[in-house]
């Protein structure tokens, strides 16, 4: 049965550079963005039903649980023949309890970055693509846009934010670890040793010179603002 673990991340934090250097040790398989939580949700949306509703309440959680653990081995026994899988998407931080129902064991790593530092990635693309489609509903000033950018609920940082915080506020949990960008582009491979350790692997040095996407992913589909460019050797940042 293949292990399953989560990157949660803030955007433009460095997730797709995580998953890059997961993707080294032999026994992971560090996805693209997925969908298999979009999948949970949508199957938990059809939760209330009656046929539920009218059977014992234990015993349809448990067969709940059940149906989303066979839903995720087949999804990633079809893709991978790895025994350990890190799953990536920025709404596990909200649907951690939904994780730790199905797999109880499951483990949260969490890329963030000082919000200054986001919002100047996002004002750098926005500057990349003058007249852009993206671009052109956005305010008009440098600090509307980074009001704009972190307001409750708004995309990409806004609703990251908002869980980032959520989740906190809900006191120290050992199954979540945040792991700060810059730290792991000035100790990639201290960090990475940590990280391995934290999701129960056997730490392994990871090669900060050769860095490159191990999954294949058409980005395009997400936007400009969420393009997964990553350089194929870590410099410090920040």
């Amino acid at each position: 049965m293949i292990s399953l673990h989560v990157n949660s991340s803030l955007p433009r934090a460095g997730s797709e550079l995580l998953q890059a250097l997961l993707g080294q040790h032999p026994q992971v398989y560090a996805s693209a963005t997925s969908p298999l939580l979009e999948y949970w949700y949508g199957a938990l949306g059809n939760y209330d039903m009656a046929e539920r509703k009218s059977q014992n309440e234990q015993d349809m959680k448990a067969a709940f649980a059940g149906f989303c653990r066979a839903g995720a081995q087949g999804y990633y026994t079809a893709l991978t023949d790895k025994s350990v899988v890190v799953d990536k998407s920025r709404g596990w931080l909200e649907y951690a309890d939904l994780l730790w129902s199905v797999y109880p064991a499951a483990k949260i790593v969490c890329m963030t970055r000082p919000v200054e530092k986001i919002v100047e990635s996002l004002e750098k693309i926005y500057r990349q693509h003058p007249g852009h489609p993206e671009t052109r509903g956005l305010p008009k000033t440098t600090e509307a846009r980074a009001r704009a950018w972190t307001s409750p609920g708004s995309h990409p940082l806004g609703l990251a934010l908002e869980r980032l915080k959520d989740r906190q506020a809900r006191g120290p949990d050992s199954r979540i670890k945040y792991v700060d960008y810059g730290q792991l582009t000035r100790q990639p491979v201290e960090v990475m040793r940590t990280v391995f350790a934290f999701i129960d692997l056997e730490p392994i040095n990871i090669d900060p010179l050769n860095v490159r996407k191990s999954v294949s992913e058409d980005d395009r589909h997400y936007g400009i603002f969420g393009r997964h460019e990553i350089r194929p050797q870590i410099e410090a940042r920040e």
